[in-house]
């Protein structure tokens, strides 16, 4: 929060275009603001594309309701949206034990950095041909096993399938100070309800 501007965004833009007065929705939140200003590298500039880190001044929106791993987008071409799970194809590589369901390691993804629970392990797949199933609901996975895994965070985020958005569809999973397993998001269950708690605030750039 910069006093006398108000609450300020920064962060990179990974698909698209982003330009001032432009109405958003800022996800897992749900909060719909308009852009007021944006800046890189210190100048004022109309709009930024794809790669640029800038700041991004909003309307009337607390700085108590904005956290790391949020993400912007146009709220009339395909919102962010929050999720509460997630069908992911992982790889594990360093493990010492067995993973099995019900375990909770951290994930990194894009600029999130959350606890998510194991709570299934769908599959294990073959290591050349993922459509290859070699196993059906093990109860457990282990080092060199590639898997099929659903994976609940603690509270909702932002992600998106690797096939529609490589930068918010891949992951690491770390536990015990080191990487346990890579992955990439194969589908999203959206939380149907989102609208319960949509926060809207309509102040355009007249």
């Amino acid at each position: 929060k910069i006093g006398g501007i108000g609450t300020v965004i920064f962060g990179r833009i990974i698909t698209g275009v982003l330009k001032t007065n432009q109405k958003i929705t800022i996800a897992p939140n749900n909060i719909t603001t308009h852009v007021k200003s944006i800046e890189r590298y210190y100048h004022s500039i109309t709009q930024a594309i794809a790669g640029d880190l800038i700041a991004i001044n909003i309307f009337n929106v607390s700085i108590n309701q904005i956290r790391r791993g949020m993400i912007v987008g146009d709220s009339k071409d395909d919102p962010p949206i929050a999720i509460n799970s997630f069908i992911a194809q992982i790889v594990v590589i360093n493990h010492p034990n067995q993973i099995s369901i019900g375990y909770t390691p951290i994930i990194y993804c894009h600029t999130i950095q959350i606890a998510c629970r194991f709570e299934q392990i769908i599959a294990i797949v073959n290591s050349k041909n993922y459509n290859q199933i070699e196993q059906s609901n093990p109860e457990f996975i282990k080092n060199k096993d590639r898997a099929i895994v659903k994976l609940v965070p603690i509270k909702p985020i932002c992600v998106e399938t690797f096939e529609k958005n490589q930068a918010l569809g891949r992951f690491i999973i770390r536990d015990l100070n080191k990487v346990i397993a890579v992955g990439i998001i194969k589908s999203v269950n959206e939380i149907k309800n989102e609208n319960e708690n949509k926060i809207e605030i309509n102040n355009e750039i007249k």
